[in-house]
């Protein structure tokens, strides 16, 4: 009868040890350091598109639009990825079965950013960590419209075009 009850709790541990190890590897999300390599960022129409063919169901993404001492206007974008630790386990075999949310395409990255009536300026795109959102480390300077020089330490320029 002991070695029933031992055969019992050992198989109910690993039960629960297996449980926990799924959970991890494919719920818990762990930022990306860096954005991906194959992000294209272009505006048409008013409209800034980010693409990548990197397909992560968790991420942040934010729009600023801030019109300047100076009269002229800035649109900031702010946007952070992340996936699950099984992703790096198996790069070739694992894909995310709903990739980001925001005009989220199978397979890949399409996100989008519309603001009306634009009539041109000057438009970036930001690479962060959410956390650091979080944690209120990142700010937009209103006179420059760039991010703060603090807030620079934890973010990335990806991008950055004029349009008249």
């Amino acid at each position: 009868m002991k070695r029933i009850h031992c055969a019992l709790f050992a198989c109910m541990l690993t039960l629960v040890a297996l449980i926990g190890l799924y959970h991890y590897l494919f719920n818990t999300f762990i930022p990306l350091k860096t954005p991906p390599s194959d992000l294209q960022c272009n505006v048409e129409g008013g409209t800034i598109t980010l693409t990548s063919s990197w397909d992560s169901i968790h991420g942040y993404v934010d729009g600023t639009e801030l019109v300047l001492e100076d009269g002229s206007t800035v649109y900031v974008i702010m946007f952070s990825l992340a996936d699950p630790p099984a992703r790096k386990l198996f790069p070739r075999h694992y894909h995310t079965p709903d990739p980001i949310g925001i005009g989220g395409t199978e397979n890949g990255m399409n996100m989008q950013f519309s603001s009306d009536e634009w009539d041109g300026g000057v438009y970036r795109v930001y690479f962060i960590q959410e956390r650091e959102v979080k944690k209120g480390r990142i700010e937009i300077d209103e006179t420059t419209g760039k991010l703060t020089e603090a807030s620079m330490q934890y973010a990335t320029l990806v991008w950055e075009e004029t349009i008249d």
